[in-house]
């Protein structure tokens, strides 16, 4: 893209991790959002896998549901990570 010129993004994928999902998952019901319109939504659980706190395990429970609800995916706490992207 060149200084003056339009560019119009278009987001395929989006990648959540666990220690903004919870604050996301608020965002988009307080949005209304029923679904997603990219074509990959990805939820993971990199970050509270390992040693999760109460809260992570609650977290770890009802944030898969949510994102696979609106048409996401969700990975499992222990599957892998998504810093790659």
């Amino acid at each position: 893209v060149r200084p003056g010129t339009y560019c119009e993004p278009k987001m395929t994928t989006v990648g959540s991790q666990d220690t903004t999902g919870p604050m996301t998952r608020d965002e988009l019901k307080d949005l209304a959002c029923l679904g997603f319109s990219t074509d990959l939504v990805m939820q993971s659980f990199c970050h509270t896998a390992a040693y999760p706190k109460p809260i992570d395990v609650t977290t770890h429970h009802t944030l898969p549901d949510f994102i696979m609800t609106g048409g996401g995916v969700s990975l499992r706490p222990g599957d892998g990570i998504i810093h790659s992207w």
